[in-house]
């Protein structure tokens, strides 16, 4: 069973995370075969747009922990660095693509899960759907973009007060807040995302990629500084006696 799926319907290309055994949880071979994708499909000249997805029961719960937890016994800071870097660029990628990205929020996101989600232009949540900043609770900080994308979404005092609550918000709450775009029922989110990938469709290629460059967020703001603190916080947790690598589950 595949990782990854893709399928081109009409000018979509739909991707779905195919990990449901442990909540889609993103590994390093899938952020690059995530990256493959997008790339296929920017190059597909029919394109217009591209789906993001999950299978089972959540979108995305973020970070594989057991790949963490390998990762922080070998690691060095400027490894570890290198590592969160590789999720930037991921993410930075989907914010810069040529098509009208949608993500269709199916069930869980959590932690870099909710990265993945708000780095589409279009957030589309299942009534199922929460959405949980679960960073601190595993002694980590937001990373994969979070930091600069949460603050467009929501402004910075709100997005700070979510991170240091670790908050675990259902798909009403993350509407209210601006996490999302719409909700929807479980029942209906593919086909109310199948009709708004459509109408993007319509409106044409070009006319998409003049708008998303219109609207194009400042070049100057890096991440390193995310980057640097989010290898400082694995390091620590793969230190005996200061704090332990994060469970199994959500990261």
């Amino acid at each position: 069973m595949a990782d990854l799926e893709v399928e081109v319907v009409g000018g979509t290309h739909w991707v779905r995370l195919n990990r449901p055994q442990v909540l889609n949880a993103i590994t390093t071979a899938l952020k690059d075969e995530l990256l493959a994708a997008l790339e296929r499909a920017e190059d597909d000249p029919g394109a217009a747009c591209l789906v993001l997805t999950g299978t089972g029961r959540a979108f995305c719960a973020g970070a594989d922990t057991r790949e963490l937890a390998a990762a922080g016994e070998v690691e060095n800071l400027l490894t570890s660095v290198a590592r969160v870097e590789r999720t930037q660029r991921l993410v930075e990628r989907m914010r810069r693509s040529r098509l009208a990205t949608v993500a269709a929020v199916n069930g869980i996101a959590a932690g870099g899960g909710v990265s993945l989600a708000l780095a589409c232009d279009i957030v589309v949540a299942a009534g199922s759907a929460r959405f949980a900043l679960l960073f601190g609770a595993r002694g980590l900080v937001p990373d994969a973009g979070l930091t600069r994308h949460l603050v467009e979404s929501i402004g910075r005092r709100r997005a700070l007060a979510l991170a240091l609550t670790c908050a675990d918000l259902d798909a009403d709450e993350a509407l209210r807040c601006g996490l999302v775009d719409a909700v929807t029922s479980d029942d209906e989110l593919v086909s109310r995302v199948t009709e708004l990938a459509a109408d993007l469709v319509g409106r044409g290629a070009h006319t998409i990629a003049l708008t998303k460059r219109a609207f194009a967020a400042p070049q100057h703001s890096d991440l390193s500084l995310e980057a640097l603190t989010q290898a400082v916080a694995l390091q620590g947790a793969a230190t005996p006696g200061t704090r332990t690598a994060p469970a199994k589950g959500r990261s």
